[in-house]
């Protein structure tokens, strides 16, 4: 999946400015890009120059000028085409799992510490999710249609962290339970 269509399903709800842009695609964990200057802006200029988005130069009366961009009718059939083809794979690759293969050469007090750094990390990550979504805050667009897949798109990395959390400890409880049943050597 490229940022390009991201960035123009987000114009398809209306005018945004390329740091409006940036603030959103920061604030979605469900998204793989963290919104950093050169991923937004590069991406705009060439949905520009693709004339798949207009820019307006606002000059308000008091600050800097803004630099807002619209979908155009030639990046909406782009969009419709993109959403129209085939889906991607979810990533299902995970850090974690590269440590787990070394883990042999582990003690099994210090895998459990790993595994217990680990689930820790996705304890604090989940609560601050858990936190965003009790708060309401987060990206949320358009129609109610738009909304309720807003909300759903938000709540997938609480439900995967779950998921996550659910899998770190049925591994340290088959681990503990290993370590019970064979003989040390």
């Amino acid at each position: 999946m490229s940022i390009e269509f991201t960035i123009l399903a987000f114009l398809s709800s209306g005018p945004l400015s390329g740091y409006d842009l940036k603030k959103m695609l920061a604030q979605s964990e469900a998204l793989p890009w963290s919104g950093n200057n050169n991923q937004v802006y590069r991406a705009l200029v060439g949905l520009h120059g693709d004339g798949l988005a207009l820019l307006e130069v606002q000059h308000p009366v008091e600050g800097p000028a803004r630099k807002l961009y619209t979908i155009t009718p030639q990046g909406i059939t782009a969009l419709r085409e993109w959403l129209r083809s085939e889906t991607e794979a979810p990533q299902l690759r995970a850090p974690i799992v590269s440590r787990l293969i070394a883990a042999e050469v582990l003690s099994a007090e210090d895998l459990d510490l790993l595994l217990s750094r680990y689930a820790e990390e996705v304890r604090l990550k989940l609560l601050g999710l858990e936190e965003i979504e009790r708060r309401g805050v987060g990206v949320a667009l358009g129609s109610p249609r738009q909304r309720l897949l807003w909300q759903c798109i938000n709540s997938r990395p609480i439900q995967l962290l779950r998921a996550e959390e659910a899998w770190v400890r049925e591994l340290r409880w088959a681990l503990a339970r290993l370590e019970t049943t064979v003989p040390s050597s």
